[in-house]
């Protein structure tokens, strides 16, 4: 046996055929020789060139277990192991029951086909002529199979990939490959045992089946693929950098018309060695005639004057008796005086916060001055138009802390790894979608459900933040949360921009690798902390890097090498046994090494 046989792993050698001359004395030898060259190369192509599976046919049926043997059907057919072997079930086996060998056990069984040659046809063959005695041999060896339980392995075809030949060459075949011929074998299938029940699972008999690729299937795969134009690789619009859709509407393979609507006007331009443009105008913005019917309400103008109206002109003011009207162009105000003769009053009592009814019947001087006290002046007394631009003042408030909370706590959740940040970027962002801001009480509960939120992110940033900067972060929370409780809307806005103010003010202590170490610690220690070696630390000697008395320590350790616990306690300034504490923990961790007589020194 060669080794493009079994027995050698499948290894490839040469190969050696007879040379036949006249009067050449044919042996035994000879004429294995002649067969086994035959048989050898024929391997040899089949294992490199066709591969290892199923040609055609064998499919198993009716699988059931008699006397606590598995038995099936096989059709006929042909496989190729990773031998080279052909094996070849026949039509005399079709429709008969076969025992596999092996135990069956519960769950997946892994169904293979090995190749076997069985000697047959006993034939008697010359002897010692001296020696009565008859001897047989063999006449015929026949090429036949056996069916066996084995473990499963991995021949299937696997994964598809996008390699070039060259590729796959470089990663299969730049080294021939073996295969253990001794125990060669083809899959046939995975029969699922459940209590008595036997069932082929076909899902797991194609992840480990392999087949042989033949001439005609991969002709007819590969054309039936260049020939197929219905998008068989499913390539996408944003692939190909196409568009989808305009404003959400789409229209596949064919073209959205825009088309001219009231003032928007459409065109067209091309330029040679420029991109084609669509211009999208408007005749809007030329009229002068009041296109939307604004009225003087909605722009705080004044229709009349004590009944008198001049639409687009103007009222003049006369002076009648004891009357004097004085403009002043500067600034912008008209006086009006009296010169009735009598003496102004000193007083006036007639406005305050309860009705108070006056009982001079003198003038009032020109600079007489109401007392306007709490209460007086309701916002529902105040003009429509005032009331108007009052409230886009509170709603661009309220729409401007909704979106520096969008924008702020996404810049945190980036700079902390932070999902609860995150979390509330997305809530406002859709708060402000929604345009909650135009609703004082939905404004309101939105604040509310996001400071809980805001407290979720401060208690994560306790220990990742500066306490400088979170403290001021929590101290605008507190502020935020008092807005809310004393139902001040107006208080609640620019307290939640203060929140988002210092949020984007919140800075990260020093990190090293994946560790928060203490800002004390020396920055040549610091150094030594590659993200090697902090990622073979065990959680205790991580915990304990994080504290001052850690960093305290090493930076003795550092400048003092060889250092004694109790000098070591003394130049920190603590406690013998809690310095012997950290020092242990820092020696299992292997950042310190040496003992109490020898003194400590750093690992790295």
């Amino acid at each position: 046996m060669s080794g493009n046989e079994a027995g050698e792993g499948g290894r490839v050698t040469q190969l050696e055929r007879n040379k036949y001359f006249y009067g050449k004395l044919m042996t035994v030898r000879d004429f294995e020789t002649e067969q086994r060259y035959f048989n050898e190369k024929r391997h040899l192509l089949n294992r490199l060139i066709h591969g290892v599976g199923i040609v055609c046919g064998l499919e198993v049926t009716a699988p059931k277990i008699e006397g606590g043997i598995l038995k099936l059907k096989l059709s006929p057919g042909l496989a190729l192991d990773c031998c080279g072997h052909e094996i070849i079930v026949g039509d005399e086996f079709h429709e008969k029951e076969l025992d596999v060998r092996g135990r069956v056990s519960e769950g997946l069984n892994y169904v293979y086909l090995k190749y076997k040659e069985c000697e047959k046809e006993s034939v008697p063959v010359l002897a010692n002529a001296s020696s009565c005695e008859e001897a047989c041999c063999y006449n015929r060896v026949e090429e036949i199979f056996e069916l066996v339980l084995d473990e499963p392995s991995v021949t299937g075809a696997g994964e598809s990939t996008l390699k070039s030949a060259l590729e796959y060459y470089e990663e299969h075949l730049r080294v021939c490959p073996g295969c253990d011929c001794e125990d060669a074998k083809v899959l046939l299938a995975v029969i699922d045992k459940s209590g008595e029940a036997l069932t082929i699972n076909g899902a797991k008999t194609n992840d480990y089946r392999a087949l042989v690729y033949n001439n005609p299937m991969l002709y007819e795969l590969l054309s039936s693929h260049l020939l197929d134009f219905n998008n068989p690789h499913h390539v996408t619009a944003q692939q190909t950098e196409a568009l989808q859709s305009i404003e959400g509407l789409s229209n596949p393979g064919g073209n959205i018309d825009l088309v001219e609507d009231n003032a928007i006007t459409i065109t067209t331009k091309t330029q040679p060695g420029a991109d084609p443009e669509i211009i999208i105008g408007e005749t809007h913005s030329e009229k002068k005639n009041n296109p939307h019917k604004v009225t003087a309400l909605q722009v705080g103008a004044l229709v009349s004057i004590d009944g008198v109206s001049n639409p687009g002109g103007d009222v003049d003011l006369v002076e009648g008796d004891h009357i004097t009207i004085t403009p002043d162009t500067v600034n912008k105000s008209i006086t009006i005086g009296s010169t009735a003769g009598v003496e102004p009053a000193t007083s006036v009592s007639s406005v305050q916060t309860s009705k108070n009814v006056g009982g001079s019947e003198k003038y009032a001087r020109e600079d007489h001055v109401h007392n306007l006290a709490n209460n007086i002046v309701a916002f529902q007394n105040l003009t429509k138009a005032f009331q108007l631009q009052l409230e886009t003042v509170f709603q661009y408030l309220r729409e401007r802390a909704l979106k520096c909370t969008v924008v702020n706590f996404k810049e945190v959740g980036k700079r902390f790894d932070n999902k609860a940040a995150v979390e509330l970027s997305s809530f406002a962002k859709k708060a402000v979608d929604e345009r909650v801001y135009e609703d004082e009480k939905s404004f309101g509960k939105v604040i509310r459900e996001g400071l809980e939120l805001e407290k979720a992110i401060a208690k994560e940033l306790k220990e990742l933040a500066t306490k400088e900067s979170f403290d001021d972060f929590t101290a605008s929370l507190k502020e935020l949360e008092k807005a809310l409780n004393a139902k001040e809307p107006l208080r609640v806005a620019p307290a939640q921009d203060e929140v988002c103010f210092y949020a984007l003010l919140l800075e990260r202590r020093e990190r090293i690798g994946k560790v928060d170490f203490s800002p004390v610690i020396d920055a040549k220690v610091s150094e030594k902390f590659t993200p090697e070696v902090v990622s073979s630390m065990d959680r205790e000697t991580k915990s304990e890097l994080t504290t001052t008395k850690a960093a305290v320590i090493l930076n003795e350790v550092y400048r003092n090498p060889d250092i004694k616990i109790e000098e070591l306690a003394e130049r920190a300034g603590m406690d013998v046994k809690s310095v012997e504490s950290t020092v242990l923990i820092l020696a299992r961790g292997n950042i310190l090494s040496g003992t109490d007589t020898k003194g400590y020194r750093l690992t790295l």
